[in-house]
């Protein structure tokens, strides 16, 4: 079972939709539901802050009937808290702002700082803050401004999962500088994603993108 969790602001008492018993409950469980890291579900990649469900699932769940979660659903659209894409046999619920309601480091809280605010703004979809979480708990220690500054740079250049994947190596090696890291990045610059799935499905039965073992460090 996933380690994730959840943080809600007391702000949340003025949510538009927060007396609205329905429509609470609902986005509160899809908030819990949605993955805290990318995963694939029947061949389909259901990225971080996002799940694959039903109407059918979400009401056996909840306990409310299917047209109570559709209505749900529609007025959280309608306010783009939420997003959702039809599948054949599953839709996928995707949570807009995903990372201002869950984190992997406790070092997030720590720092709610002006230049945190400013920071949240470099990347709509959180890739700056999910990379440095992932480095600072993997080096046990807090970025360098110069280092931060490299991670956006990467952001810019790289697919997120191939900064994560060069990550990943250069722990796996116990090298905890962003140069080595940076140093994969130039070397797997024209591989595609695949390849490199590929090639770490033959090479390591380690699942390629698992970051349960980050937490075994805590």
């Amino acid at each position: 079972m996933d380690e994730s969790w959840i943080k809600l602001h007391s702000k949340f008492l003025n949510w538009g939709w927060y007396k609205n018993k329905n429509t609470k409950i609902l986005f509160i469980h899809c908030l819990l539901k949605a993955n805290w890291q990318d995963r694939y579900f029947e061949g389909v990649l259901i990225p971080r802050g996002s799940f694959a469900t039903s109407y059918k699932k979400l009401s056996e769940e909840l306990g409310m009937t299917t047209q109570e979660i559709r209505t749900s659903i529609k007025h959280l659209i309608s306010t783009q808290e939420l997003t959702q894409e039809q599948h054949t046999k599953f839709s996928i619920i995707s949570i807009k702002n995903y990372h201002l309601y869950q984190t992997t480091n406790t070092l997030f809280n720590k720092r709610a700082t002006g230049e945190q605010q400013q920071s949240k703004n470099i990347d709509i979809n959180n890739n700056y803050y999910y990379i440095n979480n992932i480095l600072e708990k993997s080096f046990f220690r807090e970025l360098s401004e110069m280092e931060k500054e490299i991670i956006k740079e990467w952001i810019d250049k790289y697919d997120i999962r191939k900064i994560r994947y060069a990550i990943r190596e250069s722990v796996m090696k116990n090298i905890k500088n962003l140069k080595y890291i940076d140093s994969i990045l130039k070397n797997i610059k024209n591989k595609s994603y695949e390849e490199l799935v590929k090639e770490e499905k033959e090479e390591d039965p380690i699942e390629l993108f698992d970051y349960d073992w980050l937490n075994e460090r805590d």
